[in-house]
């Protein structure tokens, strides 16, 4: 019996997390769109204009103060060749006491796809179109969560963020 409880403070102490606890939660506000209209003798053009909102709210669980970078990146597909890019990021430092949680909100910079009809009957699409978000915690250098529009996304972060609390020592 003695064994079984010294092998399962080893296992707890071996494998512990020492990162912060922390509550992330974002929601998409909205995705606000603009058009604009122009026509020529030879062509129609409209121009969209999009961006995305988000709120991030963000809670120290922990018993702790602790201060939290908060990165986010807009995430864009090009129109052309259909691979996917940032068109907008940034960052914040949060401190917050144990218990504390905060709310802030994202606006995104516009990216534009240009729709063109000509009047010979061809047609042109370039730009880019806002596909998601991004968001990462890290306390330190340690990432402590992660949130994203894309459920493959946010598992590629999430994984990283449970194997290394799966490291000994950490």
């Amino acid at each position: 019996m003695k064994t079984l409880v010294s092998v399962l403070l080893f296992l707890t102490t071996a494998f512990s997390v020492q990162a912060q606890a922390v509550f992330l939660e974002v929601e998409l506000m909205g995705s606000p769109m603009q058009d604009t209209r122009q026509s020529t003798d030879d062509a129609y053009e409209k121009t969209i204009h999009r961006s995305k909102n988000i709120q991030i709210m963000l809670r120290n669980m922990d018993t702790k103060p602790c201060s939290f970078v908060v990165n986010w990146q807009f995430l864009a597909k090009s129109i052309e060749d259909g691979s996917t890019k940032t068109y907008d990021k940034g960052s914040k430092r949060v401190p917050l006491k144990a218990g504390q949680s905060t709310v802030f909100k994202v606006d995104s910079k516009e990216v534009q796809d240009v729709r063109t009809h000509y009047s010979d009957g061809s047609y042109s699409h370039t730009g880019d179109k806002t596909t998601g978000y991004l968001v990462l915690v890290r306390a330190g250098k340690k990432l402590v969560a992660v949130d994203a529009s894309d459920a493959l996304l946010k598992r590629q972060y999430q994984d990283q963020i449970d194997a290394d609390r799966l490291k000994p020592g950490k």
